[in-house]
């Protein structure tokens, strides 16, 4: 019940969400993490909310989608959960939420979450259908060459994203050694956007 608020910008990042659950056993801290977050379906005026690096996993990711922050008709545009936990789970719970074209969000920020194939695979999904998204960054996660694939296809059906960062994946850290063949040849696809408008940063 009560009023909705007016809230239109929150930065919880760097611990900030971590200090206003003030809870004394660690253990207790996801719980209480994930209430607050659910209370945000309160604050339907919300565009931007900043929760980087506040040790998130994937049931902070849920209780935003089931308090309606990514679903239709939210006002919400930039999310930023870089440096958690969030791991494949999560990122998946928040890239099938924003499978759909009335997706209002504009940019997401996921860098450090141990995202693996399994993300890229539902993230690759979500760009396929999603032409609202211009900024999504996956950089220094845990994506193997199937899941860069999996995205490299599915940009060439995407006509919304400017910017896809995914610098520092498991992919790409065969720069610093020898490339397989196979991650060459998806690296070289990448260097190439099939938009002039996309750029994708590959570190």
């Amino acid at each position: 019940g009560g009023e909705p608020l007016a809230l239109r910008s929150l930065d919880l990042s760097s611990s900030g969400l971590c200090r206003l659950t003030g809870v004394a056993h660690r253990e207790d801290y996801p719980r209480h993490a994930c209430g607050l977050l659910l209370a945000l379906r309160h604050a339907p005026a919300l565009v931007s909310l900043r929760l980087a690096g506040n040790e998130l996993e994937a049931g902070a990711a849920q209780a935003l989608v089931r308090g309606g922050l990514l679903g239709r008709g939210s006002s919400l545009e930039l999310l930023d959960m870089s440096h958690n936990s969030l791991g494949d789970e999560g990122v998946s719970a928040l890239a099938d939420a924003l499978r759909h074209r009335a997706a209002g969000l504009a940019t997401l920020l996921l860098d450090r979450n141990f995202a693996g194939c399994e993300a890229a695979g539902r993230v690759a999904g979500m760009l396929k259908v999603n032409r609202r998204l211009r900024e999504l960054r996956l950089a220094h996660n845990a994506i193997r060459h199937g899941g860069g694939e999996e995205i490299a296809n599915a940009l060439d059906a995407n006509r919304g994203l400017q910017l896809l960062d995914l610098c520092c994946n498991t992919f790409l850290l065969s720069l610093t050694h020898e490339f397989s063949g196979a991650d060459s040849k998806l690296y070289r696809r990448l260097r190439s956007p099939p938009r002039d408008d996309l750029t994708i940063h590959l570190g």
